[in-house]
């Protein structure tokens, strides 16, 4: 892996966002960052080729972005949350996914006094199919 101390921002933005597959692999890692996949599960969930899927996982693994994990003869790709623009990227692409970047109440409510939960993400057709954001409403003790 390449590492990115002392690397230019420019340099690390550049390589990020040159395809349409890399933009797509970077919304759905950056809107679930605890979330691993696989490559062909990657290819389909994006609707990209799998070579194209491929190398945009390697040149985001060399970025320092994503991480690899092997299990068995699978290689898994997960978001490396120590990379150093993890929190400005997800929130870019939070922001241009229509979701709201910081939670307006961080108290815990009462489960009788919850008033509704509403969906917050982009329409079902734009969004990821694992990503599903939801905001609860109602009173704090």
């Amino acid at each position: 892996m390449t590492t990115f101390i002392g690397q230019k921002s420019e340099e690390i933005l550049e390589g990020l966002f040159s395809s349409k597959v890399r933009v797509k692999l970077l919304t759905l890692f950056l809107s679930e960052p605890g979330q691993r996949y696989y490559s062909r599960e990657l290819a389909r969930a994006i609707g990209g080729r799998q070579n194209a899927v491929w190398r945009e996982l390697r040149n985001l693994e060399n970025l320092g972005l994503l991480r690899s994990e092997a299990e068995g003869n699978l290689k898994y790709y997960l978001v490396n949350t120590g990379f150093p623009l993890f929190a400005e990227l997800r929130n870019l692409v939070l922001k241009a996914a229509g979701i709201a970047v910081k939670p307006v109440i961080h108290a815990p409510l009462r489960l009788d006094k919850v008033a509704r939960h509403e969906y917050i993400g982009p329409r079902p057709s734009e969004r990821p199919a694992v990503y599903s954001p939801i905001v609860t409403i109602g009173e704090t003790d």
